[in-house]
């Protein structure tokens, strides 16, 4: 065997493998993601539980209220800040949105740090009346191989009375 078949041996290789290691890393970042995901969806439920059984709907006259509260959360779960960023009309509604995310605190904290990470700000839109149609934004970027790049919270996390 001559020096250049091992040198064109050499070159179908390298050219070659890349092709059969790149869908093992994508399988692998993408069942990573799943799974993050799948922690963040349940770590999600549990935080919005915790506010749920913390509210208390005053008594209101208008059939249907909204108002989205952002909230900034420590690592150890607890509520460092509480504003309302979109208003009801309703003061008393709007104040009790406000006490019940300072009353949950601190919020459930995740066992995996990476899950936690997606929890430091959050958005919870608190609705009175019933009625209200869930969507949440389902626009994910893909990276350069089209898929997912990232597990997030979705956000706002509905507090339904």
């Amino acid at each position: 065997m001559t020096i250049k078949n091992i040198m064109h041996g050499f070159f179908l290789v390298a050219l070659f493998v890349p092709a059969l290691i790149t869908p093992t890393l994508v399988l692998a970042k993408e069942s990573h993601l799943i799974r993050l995901q799948r922690m963040i969806d349940e770590h999600t439920a549990v935080v919005q539980q915790k506010v749920v059984n913390s509210w208390t709907l005053p008594s209101i006259s208008a059939p249907k209220l909204s108002s989205i509260v952002t909230v900034a959360v420590a690592v150890n779960g607890e509520v460092i800040g509480v504003q309302v960023t979109s208003r009801s009309g309703n003061s008393d509604f709007d104040r009790s949105a406000e006490v019940a995310v300072t009353r949950s605190s601190p919020l459930p904290v995740a066992v995996d740090p990476e899950v936690m990470d997606q929890f430091r700000t959050l958005l919870f839109e608190f609705r009175s009346g019933g009625g209200y149609e869930t969507t949440v934004d389902a626009t994910v970027p893909k990276d350069n191989l089209g898929y997912a790049n990232y597990a997030r919270v979705k956000s706002p996390i509905y507090i339904d009375k």
